[in-house]
């Protein structure tokens, strides 16, 4: 009893190690490319993907959490780019059961891109929508609204 409990407690804390090792991997490439990005208005648009790319990799990453996968393994859009993926629900181990991605929302012309969608987890009826926004080339980063905002600190 006492050996299956300290395995739980251990593996919780994998978990936990996990979740913040990743969190701050993803804040340190975040964090790199925002200093590529202010170093002038040239670098900038380098780092904005395409609108039909963005919308690729917020689809690719939210069919990898509907089909039970983790943050880490949301994989690579069809054109190759790898996707690293920041959302507090997915991370914390909700279970998606059906997704929409609604309408690009306007953003500025140098800023991620930001797409409206509509998540349905398991148990709950009514959708809740969210923000995500893209940004990079390769890796393509996917944030969560609540997680892009924590990490750019707005």
């Amino acid at each position: 009893m006492k050996s299956a409990k300290c395995k739980v407690q251990s593996e919780i804390r994998q978990t936990a190690f996990s979740g913040n090792l990743q969190f701050a991997i993803y804040t340190f490439h975040f964090a790199i490319l925002l200093l590529l990005v202010s170093c002038g208005q040239p670098a900038v648009q380098q780092y904005v993907p395409a609108v039909s790319v963005a919308r690729s990799a917020v689809q690719v990453a939210l069919e990898a959490w509907k089909s039970g996968k983790l943050e880490a393994e949301a994989g690579s859009i069809p054109g190759g780019a790898k996707l690293q993926v920041l959302d507090r629900d997915w991370r914390s181990g909700k279970k998606l059961s059906s997704f929409e991605i609604v309408r690009e929302l306007p953003g500025a012309p140098s800023g991620p891109r930001q797409f409206r969608a509509k998540l349905t987890y398991d148990g709950e009826k009514a959708p809740v929508e969210t923000t995500y926004h893209v940004v990079g080339i390769d890796p393509l980063l996917v944030f969560r609204d609540e997680d892009y905002r924590k990490t750019t600190g707005m």
